[in-house]
């Protein structure tokens, strides 16, 4: 006899994931970009976001943790400049601060 849990299982994973983007369409229509609520989220998930590339540049794990932390400061100090001169160009200063983080990388050996 075939045991059916694993497909309960996948179709009750399926209605799951359906069922949520399905309510995020309805509220979708509802939801105010300018207004209070949306901004508060908007501005929590930039927060984390730069808490965590913050804490990747401070506490690196695996081959960056070898690396010394003014390099890592040094390109990220430069890819935000970069980026602000350039009028918002992200590829252009993330680039920047990749060439110099190599670079310091082969000076300082």
């Amino acid at each position: 006899m075939v045991d059916a849990t694993p497909w309960l299982a996948l179709l009750l994973g399926v209605v799951v994931t359906v069922g949520w983007r399905f309510a995020g369409v309805v509220v979708s229509g509802r939801i105010d970009p300018e207004g209070a609520v949306f901004l508060w989220v908007q501005s929590v998930a930039y927060a984390m976001l730069a808490a965590l590339v913050a804490r990747m540049v401070v506490f690196p794990t695996g081959p960056l943790e070898e690396t010394l932390l003014w390099h890592r400061v040094a390109a990220g100090a430069l890819a935000v400049l970069v980026f602000h001169l350039t009028r918002r160009r992200l590829l252009v200063a993330v680039t920047a601060g990749i060439t110099l983080f190599i670079v310091v990388q082969f000076l300082d050996r």
